[in-house]
C-alpha cells in the first residue's frame, strides 16, 4: 500500500536499482539538478493532475537545460577547431600541397574573375549549385549573385576540388590573396610609370589628391558617387569607357610583372623580361574576362587615390570600390550577354594589347592583317607557280616527314 504524500521520501534509484516491491506504482528519474528543484522528480501513479503537471515542467526544463549544454559544448568546440590560434599545424604533406594548388587557383580567380566577393564568404560556399539558373539573373539580388560566382569559383578550380567547397580549409585558401595588398604593389612598383610622374609624387598623397582627385571620380564632398570608369575623361562615353591605357597597364603589370609596363610605356607592348614563366603563362590566360577589365578600372583609380587601404569603401575618400567593381561587372556582364557593340570592341582592344594572338577573345577572333596580307601574297605566288608534268602527288610523303632527294 502506498503511503500518503506528504510522508513520502523520494527513493533515489541508481542504474542497478529498481522500484521497491513495497511501491509497485512508483517510478524514479535520476536527472540533474535544475534551478527549479534541488531534488530528483518522482512521479507514482497516485498523483493528482496538477502534481503531474508541475513535475512535468520540472523534467522538461531540466530538458531544456541539458540541451543548451550539449549545443554551448558543440559550438565551443567548433570555434576552437576553426579558430586560427588553436589550430593544430597541418603536417601532412597532402594536405598541404592541396592548400598550395587552391592558393594558387585563389589568385587566379581574384584578378580573372572576383576581387570582391558578392555575399558572405561563408555562405557562398555552403551554397548549394542551384541548376535553374540563368546567367541573364546574375545581378537581380544577392542569391543570385551568388549562384554566379559559385560558377566562377568551379570555372577556375580543378573538378577534383568541387566537393570541398564547403571545407573551412578550401574557402580560407580561396580568399587568402587580399586585393589591397594587390593594390599596393601597383601604387608603390608600377605608379610612376603608369600615372607618368616621381615615386615621391605617387608617395604623397596630397599630390594624388590635387592631380588625380577629380580624374577618379572623387567628389569634393567626399560623397564617394563617381562616374561609371569612363577614366580621365570626365564623361561617360561608351566608345571611351574601359578603354584608357592606364587600365590594360594595370592588368599587365599584375600577369606579367613590373616591367611589362614600361614596356608598353616605350611602345614595345606587354612583354616580360622575366626568364620564368609569368603569371598569364601559369594560368593558362588567353584572352580578357570582364573581372580583368573591372579590376583594372578599380586598382588603377585607388593606386591614383589618396585612400591608405583597398577596402569596401574608402576611409579617406569615401568611395564605394567594392559597389563600383560590382556595377562594372553589371556593365560588361550585360553587354556581353546582349553583344552590344562598344562592349565587345572593349574586350577586342584590351585582347589587342595584352593577347594579340586570342582567337578565343568575347570580342572575338583578333584581326591579324600583316599575316593575312603575307600568307595571302604566298598562296598567289604558289597559283602562279609552273606545274611539273608527269608527277604523281599520292606518292609524295608529305603525311610521314619523309623527305625525297632528286637526282
Amino acid at each position: 500500500m502506498t503511503m500518503p504524500r506528504q510522508h513520502q521520501r523520494p527513493t533515489q534509484c541508481n542504474d542497478n536499482s529498481s522500484p521497491s516491491e513495497d511501491e509497485p506504482g512508483t517510478m524514479h528519474t535520476s536527472m540533474t539538478p535544475s534551478r527549479d528543484t534541488d531534488s530528483e522528480i518522482e512521479i507514482d501513479m497516485n498523483m493528482s493532475w496538477e502534481e503531474l503537471y508541475k513535475n512535468a515542467r520540472k523534467a522538461q526544463s531540466k530538458a531544456n537545460v541539458a540541451i543548451a549544454e550539449v549545443k554551448a559544448t558543440r559550438r565551443k568546440a567548433t570555434e576552437t577547431a576553426e579558430s586560427p590560434a588553436k589550430r593544430p599545424k597541418i603536417t601532412t604533406s597532402d594536405v598541404q600541397e592541396n592548400i598550395k594548388i587552391i592558393e594558387h587557383y585563389g589568385r587566379k580567380f581574384l584578378v580573372t574573375h572576383l576581387l570582391w566577393l558578392h555575399g558572405n564568404i561563408k555562405t557562398t560556399f555552403e551554397t548549394d549549385i542551384d541548376d535553374g539558373y540563368q546567367d541573364a539573373e546574375r545581378f537581380e539580388n544577392t542569391e543570385t549573385m551568388i549562384q554566379g560566382q559559385l560558377r566562377d569559383i568551379c570555372d577556375v578550380l580543378p573538378q577534383k576540388y568541387h566537393n570541398d567547397l564547403s571545407r573551412s580549409w578550401l574557402r580560407r585558401a580561396v580568399r587568402t590573396p587580399p586585393c589591397a595588398t594587390m593594390g599596393i604593389l601597383i601604387r608603390t612598383r608600377c605608379g610612376p610609370t603608369i600615372f607618368n610622374c616621381t615615386e615621391a609624387d605617387m608617395k604623397s598623397a596630397d599630390y594624388r589628391r590635387e592631380h588625380f582627385g577629380t580624374q577618379i571620380g572623387w567628389t569634393t564632398n567626399d560623397s564617394g558617387e563617381c562616374a561609371v570608369a569612363q577614366p580621365w575623361q570626365g564623361e561617360q562615353d561608351i566608345n571611351t569607357i574601359f578603354l584608357n591605357p592606364k587600365l590594360m597597364m594595370v592588368v599587365s603589370a599584375i600577369i606579367r610583372g613590373p616591367a611589362s609596363v614600361v614596356s608598353m610605356s616605350e611602345g614595345r607592348g606587354s612583354a616580360s623580361s622575366r626568364n620564368n614563366e609569368t603569371l598569364d603563362v601559369k594560368w593558362g590566360l588567353d584572352h580578357t574576362t570582364p573581372g580583368m577589365i573591372a579590376a583594372g578600372a578599380i586598382l588603377a583609380r585607388w593606386a591614383a587615390s589618396v585612400d591608405a587601404l583597398l577596402t569596401d569603401r574608402g576611409a579617406q575618400t569615401g568611395i564605394r570600390w567594392r559597389d563600383d567593381f560590382e556595377d562594372y561587372l553589371k556593365y560588361l556582364f550585360n553587354g556581353l550577354r546582349l553583344r552590344k557593340a562598344s562592349v565587345l570592341k572593349i574586350f577586342r582592344e584590351w585582347d589587342k594589347v595584352l593577347f594579340p594572338s586570342s582567337s578565343t577573345g568575347f570580342g572575338g577572333r583578333q584581326a591579324r592583317n600583316d599575316r593575312d596580307s603575307r600568307m595571302k601574297t604566298m598562296m598567289d605566288s604558289l597559283e602562279d607557280d609552273i606545274e611539273v608534268e608527269g608527277t604523281d602527288v599520292h606518292n609524295i610523303p608529305y603525311d610521314t616527314g619523309q623527305r625525297t632527294m632528286g637526282p
